[in-house]
């Protein structure tokens, strides 16, 4: 089965047969738009290719005309292959760069912290299930360094007013 290839939108006109490389165009296809030689016209004088006379002359006879065309090649493709590279190595540099730098130790000190509260407030809760309306009857019985930075503000307690359940802020850095 032979091809053709089509010209989509105003794309410029070959000086070359797009079938026989180097031969001088003598006409374009009326119906797939190909710049063709002499040798690719169909019988007569009309401004049509041998492949679309035969696909014309099946269709008239009743058939199915069967016609290869081969997708148009994009001059786009090329350039998303690139920007599809290009932002893959954006998005790597951003992983490496952003989220597998390792953690700074005052974040892993407040999360300590934070588990180590959580953990003694829900022990804490009364048998109707309700935390304690206030952290100090229970600073004795946390660590030292999650009990002074309770008392130095970093680490605030916020129970819900139904006592049900609780927040607590924490600060990252040193309190202004």
């Amino acid at each position: 089965m032979t091809e053709t290839t089509y010209r989509i939108g105003g794309a410029q006109a070959s000086s070359v047969c797009v079938r026989h490389q180097g031969v001088p165009v003598a006409f374009q296809c009326q119906d797939c738009l190909d710049s063709l030689c002499e040798s690719c016209r169909a019988p007569g004088r009309q401004n049509r290719c041998l492949i679309c006379h035969e696909a014309l002359a099946q269709r008239e006879a009743g058939g199915q005309a069967v016609v290869a065309a081969r997708a148009p090649r994009s001059s786009w493709r090329a350039a998303i292959i690139g920007m599809s590279l290009v932002n893959a190595a954006l998005a790597a540099t951003w992983v490496g760069t952003v989220l597998l730098r390792p953690v700074p130790p005052v974040v892993e000190q407040s999360l300590a912290a934070v588990e180590a509260l959580n953990g003694l407030l829900e022990n804490s809760r009364d048998a109707a299930g309700l935390v304690p309306p206030e952290l100090d009857p229970l600073l004795e019985r946390m660590p030292a360094d999650v009990a002074e930075r309770v008392k130095s503000g970093s680490i605030r307690y916020r129970p819900s007013e139904d006592r049900r359940s609780f927040e607590l802020d924490v600060a990252l850095g040193p309190r202004q």
